[in-house]
């Protein structure tokens, strides 16, 4: 399997991070701290964005060369390959779990504790720092389309996630990304399926 060193080393930071919630830090985030009609509606209203941006992405966001690049992403070719599924049930959701326990638990538990700052400013400056944790995609593709399209998806996405957490708690958090992102990449498994069929669908 591919990448194997990275999700060791996922699972084995996944284990770390659990070490301070064994000790009480923060786990008045773990599960819903408050909820109301409003956050209810917040919530859909956010999910609802995600969702559109995520189509207007899949219609207009990749050219050919970047389908083509996207084909070798992980979950991507999972999907295309129909093989290796232990990265959509197993390492996928660790990922997944990493990244809330880094950028929303322990990021936002962090700035709500040290810094004066409200929270609207604080679920900014959390997208801000997870959008740019994203630029790891240049790193891999060397594509500046693929790059801002994940940057400008993961803002989005860590506001609605921020908002969560503050609400609904981390449990949401992953369940709300996990959902998302791997209908993103379903979605974008069939896209690359049906161009591979009619290349002159994209220039």
């Amino acid at each position: 399997m591919k990448n194997l060193k990275k999700y060791i080393f996922i699972t084995f930071l996944d284990l770390i991070l659990f070490i301070p919630l064994s000790f009480g830090l923060f786990t008045q985030y773990l599960c819903i701290k408050e909820i109301n009609p409003p956050i209810i509606l917040v919530i859909i209203i956010g999910l609802i964005g995600v969702f559109l941006f995520g189509l207007f992405i899949q219609r207009y966001g990749y050219n050919k060369l970047a389908i083509e690049m996207m084909k070798n992403h992980d979950v991507t070719a999972t999907f295309l390959e129909n093989e290796a599924k232990i990265i959509l049930f197993l390492f996928f959701p660790l990922t997944m779990l990493m990244e809330e326990l880094i950028f929303r638990l322990y990021l936002i538990g962090l700035m709500i504790t040290i810094l004066n700052l409200n929270t609207i400013s604080i679920i900014l400056l959390a997208s801000l720092i997870f959008s740019i944790y994203h630029l790891h995609f240049w790193f891999k593709f060397k594509n500046l389309r693929i790059t801002l399209i994940f940057i400008a998806g993961s803002f989005l996405m860590g506001i609605l996630l921020s908002f969560t957490l503050i609400t609904l708690g981390l449990v949401f958090c992953v369940a709300f990304h996990l959902s998302i992102t791997l209908l993103m990449y379903y979605s974008l498994a069939k896209k690359i399926k049906h161009v591979s069929n009619k290349p002159d669908l994209l220039i």
